[in-house]
């Protein structure tokens, strides 16, 4: 039987959050920072990055944001062992220089302000659906991703994301060269589903050429959806090698803003 290692505790005590109340509604940040004396986020964060005993074992890694809930995916890989399977891990990891998978929960920035905005925390999300391209590559999922699950019907508004020190890395050799193709691109695919069970979609673009690779805290719009009553991510792209997809399928989001009619 799987352990649970987290229970869902009381919002308001555990989320440091702005609620911003409009005729449209009420808008609700998470940022993923810990208020008061709360250690709520503080333990959410495994060390090390990889292998810790938080994402690499059978317990259960459950958060609860402000408004919506989600499960991080783990795989069963035989004989007790388990990994990331697809989800959102929560860090606090900066990381300068060339990065590897050793360093997946890292962004480039200073220890403890490399959140948005300078805070503390942030959210990485790994996982690649092989499923949709029939690949099976760095970075890949059985399908079936881990989902973000809303309280009750809302809209996404925005987010601040980014690439992690190691998808970064992955663009550039060690003398600083970048070895992105002008053709190359690297995006974060959203999928919603709404309460009568139709979709919604939105995409991002994390590479595209060598021209543009996003590193630093970039606001994603993602108003225009409309109520929705769920969430999860892709990352994908044509960046591939005979495996399938060859780019590290992490990212980092941050400051996740929800309006909620009442």
């Amino acid at each position: 039987m799987k352990k649970s290692i987290f229970a869902l505790a009381a919002l308001a005590a555990i989320t440091a959050c702005s609620d911003i109340d409009t005729e449209e509604g009420i808008t609700i940040t998470t940022g993923f920072e810990d208020a008061g004396d709360s250690r709520y986020w503080a333990e959410l964060i495994d060390s090390p990055q990889f292998g810790g005993s938080l994402i690499y074992s059978d317990m259960e890694y459950n958060w609860n944001g402000n408004g919506f809930s989600h499960s991080l995916k783990k795989a069963d890989w035989g004989n007790g062992l388990f990994g990331w399977d697809s989800g959102a891990a929560i860090s606090c990891y900066a990381g300068n220089g060339q990065a590897d998978y050793t360093s997946q929960l890292a962004v480039r920035g200073s220890e403890g302000k490399a959140g948005n905005n300078g805070s503390a925390n942030f959210a990485v999300w790994f996982g690649h659906d092989y499923e949709s391209d029939n690949s099976s590559g760095n970075g890949s999922s059985s399908g079936n991703m881990a989902e973000f699950v809303l309280d009750r019907e809302g809209e996404l508004v925005d987010m601040y994301v980014c690439n992690t020190a190691y998808g970064l890395s992955s663009c550039y050799d060690e003398a600083g060269n970048c070895i992105i193709q002008e053709d190359e691109q690297v995006s974060i695919v959203l999928n919603a589903v709404k309460k009568d069970g139709t979709a919604a979609r939105r995409e991002f673009l994390l590479v595209n050429g060598p021209g543009s690779i996003v590193d630093r805290w970039t606001r994603w719009d993602l108003s225009g959806m409309g109520n929705i009553v769920s969430f999860s991510f892709n990352v994908t792209g044509n960046i591939t090698n005979d495996y399938g997809f060859a780019f590290p399928a992490y990212f980092a989001f941050d400051d996740v803003r929800i309006r909620f009619k009442e």
